[in-house]
């Protein structure tokens, strides 16, 4: 523990005025032994008349009286700067007392406000641990809300999208049942049209056998009447003869070419999945009928 400077200064100045004080009672012993030698100096003189003894004891006497008030002043006036100076040491002492005590104090204040500190300071750190973990808490129920808000949110999408994938499911089958009824229809239609060609052609095919039937029996009819050129008879049997086989001729290409035709038509138009071959074998004979046609018309 250190020592307080103003008890250290109060000691030293204590020491000091106590040291004064017994030096200034040393001059009051010299001062008796002055005084006995003075005197046994003056009764020495006294004794020797030659030197003027009671002259000089006279001049002596005040010397000692104003010695001796001097040194009862000197003795005085050291009693009162000692018990002043001892006043003030004591008075010093107090204070370095009083003061060492209000430092005591001050420390303990001290050490008292440094504990409450810490206690405080501990406090506050648990407070902030506690807001902490309220706050980890807080955000953990806060994302568990979120994330049962996202979940519930994808389950309400997904029923969704498995309701579209329904909906759209059900189109999809009730347009492939459309499609299927379509597909039917048509293919009983191509059928139809199939039989119809069949037909057509069929018709077309006995049209040229009479076609070429007439057109025979033209060219007999047109060599006989050449034979008989020299009668006018024969010349109008067989002008009326060419006249009736052309018109034959003519009518039988014209029915035989609105046949060919009407099969291309229909087999072209209704018949182009299940009937190519017939629709091919159609146009290949009204093609073989307008090239008879036109040597036919060559010819004549």
């Amino acid at each position: 523990m250190q020592i307080p400077a103003v008890l250290v200064t109060c000691l030293f100045t204590w020491s000091l005025v106590h040291a004064g004080g017994e030096e200034l009672s040393l001059p009051k012993k010299e001062v008796a032994l002055v005084e006995k030698q003075l005197l046994k100096n003056v009764e020495i003189s006294a004794k020797r008349k030659e030197n003027g003894a009671p002259i000089l004891g006279k001049d002596v006497l005040p010397s000692l009286a104003a010695i001796k008030g001097s040194a009862a002043a000197e003795a005085k006036a050291s009693a009162e700067v000692k018990a002043s100076a001892l006043a003030l040491a004591e008075a010093l002492l107090s204070a370095s007392a009083a003061s060492a005590a209000a430092s005591a104090k001050a420390a303990a204040a001290m050490k008292e406000a440094a504990k409450a500190q810490l206690l405080a300071q501990e406090k506050a750190l648990a407070a902030l641990r506690a807001q902490s973990e309220e706050q980890a808490a807080s955000a953990r129920a806060d994302a568990a809300v979120a994330a049962m808000a996202s979940l519930a949110a994808a389950e309400a999408a997904a029923t969704a999208r498995g309701a579209d994938a329904a909906a759209q499911s059900k189109w999809w089958a009730a347009l492939a049942a459309e499609v299927a009824a379509a597909a039917a229809a048509v293919e009983t239609k191509a059928t139809v049209s199939s039989q119809a060609t069949a037909a057509a052609a069929s018709k077309a095919a006995a049209l040229a056998a009479d076609a070429t039937s007439a057109e025979a029996a033209a060219e007999a009819e047109a060599q006989t009447a050449s034979r008989l050129e020299g009668r006018a008879a024969t010349e109008a049997s067989a002008s009326w003869a060419r006249e009736d086989s052309a018109t034959a001729q003519l009518e039988a290409s014209a029915a035989a070419e609105a046949s060919a035709a009407a099969a291309v038509g229909d087999g072209v138009i209704l018949g182009l999945g299940k009937s190519g071959g017939s629709a091919a074998q159609s146009v290949a004979q009204a093609k073989a009928l307008a090239q008879a046609s036109e040597i036919k018309v060559e010819k004549k």
